[in-house]
């Protein structure tokens, strides 16, 4: 057997080619059989060659209980080495240096074993990345139905579970939230009036928060309309903004019973077609003193005194 067959399966011209065509009664046959004898013998030849290696691997010994889990093995490799390795749980072989063999066939002889492949080289373990620290974006919030989100480079589906396209509206990809379906959105185009454009994985998309204080570098969503537009500041008014916000908090803690008090000098002028004498004089500046004062201790206010 071991004389008659090779790799590539009955070598020409050997005592089994010759054995197997005079049982054939080979000679006897028209060229067109021959052919087709030919072909035939080719093919089972193949197929049993691939039985008895895949039988005769350690794989497969392993599986029939031929060969043993840690069982020491001697095999010659491609370049004729001998190498000497354990079996190990899937049916490769790992030797004492560290290197994995997969395809070792026992021979024809039983006795033998060798490969017609190189070792496997071990994939190197991919370093793990550092965890990036999770950060929480000032301007993000929950998506709820009702408010917009941005679907930048999201898949839009026909119905929830359905297969992703690419969106008709990519370049201005905000929609308003219809309706939350699990994990699917349902949306309407923000430009639209009416209708149903198509549903998003929630997972793909963010919902936007009206205003909040900008402190990274990058694009920013807005939500300002007509009626109701929203104003950006550069850092210098957004600065001198919250200054007033200060000035002016200090001024809502003046309580009701605080007092601002200082000298105020007003001058009233009246004019009257005539006066007949000194007492009318005084009598008018008195009465326009009473209804000063009167009208000043409005709503409380009594830091306000009669001197003449």
């Amino acid at each position: 057997m071991n004389t008659g067959m090779d790799d590539d399966g009955i070598k020409a011209g050997s005592e089994l080619e010759a054995l197997l065509m005079d049982a054939a009664s080979f000679e006897g046959m028209s060229n067109l059989e021959k052919m087709k004898w030919l072909e035939e013998l080719e093919n089972n030849v193949a197929m049993a060659i691939q039985w008895l290696m895949v039988g005769n691997s350690t794989k497969g010994l392993l599986s029939t209980g031929q060969v043993k889990k840690d069982q020491s093995i001697t095999f010659t490799t491609k370049d004729g080495k001998t190498v000497t390795g354990t079996v190990q749980e899937d049916g490769t072989v790992k030797t004492s240096t560290g290197e994995t063999y997969k395809d070792i066939y026992r021979s024809y002889d039983g006795k033998t074993f060798y490969t017609t492949e190189d070792y496997i080289e071990p994939t190197p373990e991919k370093p793990k990345e550092p965890e990036q620290p999770t950060t929480t974006d000032p301007t993000e919030k929950t998506i709820k139905v009702g408010g917009k989100i941005n679907a930048k480079g999201a898949k839009i589906y026909g119905w929830p579970g359905g297969t992703g396209y690419t969106q008709y509206f990519k370049d201005d990809p905000i929609y308003k939230v219809l309706d939350i379906q699990g994990q699917y959105l349902k949306v309407r185009w923000h430009k639209r009036k009416s209708g149903t454009t198509g549903w998003f994985k929630k997972g793909d998309v963010k919902a936007y928060k009206q205003g909040g204080l900008a402190d990274f570098t990058g694009p920013a969503w807005l939500d300002g309309t007509k009626s109701k537009p929203e104003y950006i500041l550069n850092a210098d008014q957004t600065k001198a903004f919250f200054e007033l916000v200060d000035v002016l908090s200090g001024l809502n803690g003046i309580g009701q019973n605080s007092q601002i008090t200082g000298d105020s000098i007003y001058d009233v002028d009246i004019n009257v077609e005539s006066i007949g004498s000194d007492y009318d004089v005084e009598q008018l500046a008195q009465t326009v003193k009473r209804m000063i004062n009167d009208d000043a201790r409005y709503r409380n206010n009594n830091a306000i005194n009669l001197s003449r």
